[in-house]
């Protein structure tokens, strides 16, 4: 399965907020350590502490990435929500 349009955008909404002033990246500290989401002219890389995945829409993610790419979507929107923006 590949990226759907809607899961892209999510990536790029979260890479690309007016808040963050020309930072392309957001991250969160889970049990293994510090996730973050780098974009990266036109793909992602997702970034564990331990190695980095590049996220391309036409080759589908696996569902650890996909797994920890709903996490930060979700700390995402709980702190956008609690800026009220």
């Amino acid at each position: 399965m590949y990226f759907t349009d809607q899961q892209w955008e999510a990536l790029q909404k979260m890479t690309s907020s007016s808040i963050f002033k020309g930072t392309t990246w957001w991250a969160y500290d889970f049990g293994i350590g510090r996730v973050k989401l780098n974009r990266v002219l036109e793909h992602y890389e997702l970034e564990y502490p331990t190695h980095i995945v590049t996220l391309k829409k036409d080759v589908p993610p696996n569902g650890r990435d996909l797994r920890y790419l709903r996490m930060l979507y979700d700390r995402w929107g709980s702190y956008m929500k609690s800026r009220d923006l």
